[in-house]
């Protein structure tokens, strides 16, 4: 009975890992970036949950969110210094709210609002 329980266990746990994870390192305007991201296993090239890029420094400059293969939720870019530059919201890989981008002090400069991808109403830039 132990020999059954501890199968099922395991073939439970093996079902459950939909996704693992992807690290890659390539070239863009000559410098050497890293990206760290999940996939689905069932399709490789379906990209699933969160989404790093670093620079070539090892400096994070961007996060991202993926719901199937569509970016969804918060995207966040950073400056090298480590400080936000634009904040965006996204649904069904569109910007789908607020999108604001900041000056490297850490002050709003801009922020507008998206709608299924089309801008919205005003852009307030400060």
């Amino acid at each position: 009975m132990k020999k059954y329980f501890f199968f099922l266990l395991i073939a439970a746990v093996s079902c459950s890992s939909k996704t693992h994870d992807v690290k890659s390192y390539y070239d863009h305007d000559g410098k050497m970036l890293k990206e760290e991201y999940s996939v689905l296993t069932d399709s490789p090239s379906v990209r699933e949950g969160k989404y790093f890029l670093y620079s070539q420094f090892g400096k994070l400059i961007e996060t991202r969110n993926y719901s199937h293969n569509q970016m969804t939720d918060t995207l966040r870019r950073f400056y090298e210094s480590g400080k936000l530059s634009e904040e965006s919201i996204y649904k069904n890989n569109q910007l789908n709210g607020y999108r604001k981008l900041f000056y490297e002090n850490g002050k709003l400069m801009l922020e507008e609002f998206y709608q299924n991808g089309d801008s919205v109403g005003e852009w307030k830039k400060f």
